[in-house]
């Protein structure tokens, strides 16, 4: 072991977090509440930017899995040329953990009661699949603990830097495909399920069919 350092890999937006909770040893998880926000808007005169509403549709309800992920490791050697520049190898000490899931849902000034309550469906959905955010989370970052990422860079510092965002990504990427990916898998059937709200199935009904189908 050379020396220690730390560094935060910003992995998606900044946000407001609640206070931190130690989970695994060397792993700490800050999670804030969801967050859901309906935005009205008219569809002949959009704000600037438009809402991201799909051709063919009326309204659109977006999210964002926030994924913040802060390394501290022990760097484990000065550095070997490898021919493309410098290699470096880190060991992961620590992990912070910042998760948020802010959700908007997009809805036209004259949205019907039908409507509203399937994209509340969609925001629903999201939430639901974040709920053990905090545990999913600490099942992946513990197992990381201790693990070496490598990287190349110009410089030793470059080397290291980009190591320890390696470590921060493959946490990130992790978590994503726990919750951010299935989240839209759940997204698709539930739109195929209800037609995009188009048929007359309650959404309440529709949303408890659908996380029973994917076992949530």
């Amino acid at each position: 072991m050379i020396s220690r350092h730390e560094l935060s890999v910003m992995a998606a937006c900044v946000f407001m977090c609640l206070g931190q909770q130690a989970f695994a040893e060397g792993v700490h998880i800050d999670r804030d509440d969801a967050k859901v926000e309906e935005r009205s808007f008219d569809p002949r005169h959009p704000p600037d930017p438009p809402p991201p509403v799909p051709a063919g549709l009326t309204a659109v309800t977006e999210y964002s899995y926030t994924c913040n992920a802060f390394c501290a490791v022990d760097y484990l050697d000065n550095g070997v040329p490898d021919g493309k520049g410098v290699r470096a190898s880190v060991r992961v000490t620590e992990f912070t953990v910042q998760l948020a899931l802010p959700i908007t849902s997009w809805l036209p000034n004259d949205c019907s009661k039908w409507l509203r309550e399937h994209e509340r469906g969609h925001a629903d959905i999201s939430c639901r699949i974040y709920k053990p955010s905090a545990e999913i989370a600490e099942e992946i970052a513990k197992p990381l603990i201790g693990q070496v990422f490598e990287a190349t860079g110009n410089t030793l510092d470059d080397a290291r830097r980009d190591a320890i965002v390696n470590a921060a990504k493959s946490f990130c990427d992790r978590y994503h495909a726990r919750t951010r990916d299935m989240a839209k898998q759940l997204d698709t059937y539930y739109d195929e399920l209800t037609n995009h709200g188009m048929k007359r199935i309650p959404s309440r009904q529709a949303v408890e069919y659908t996380l029973t189908k994917f076992g949530y």
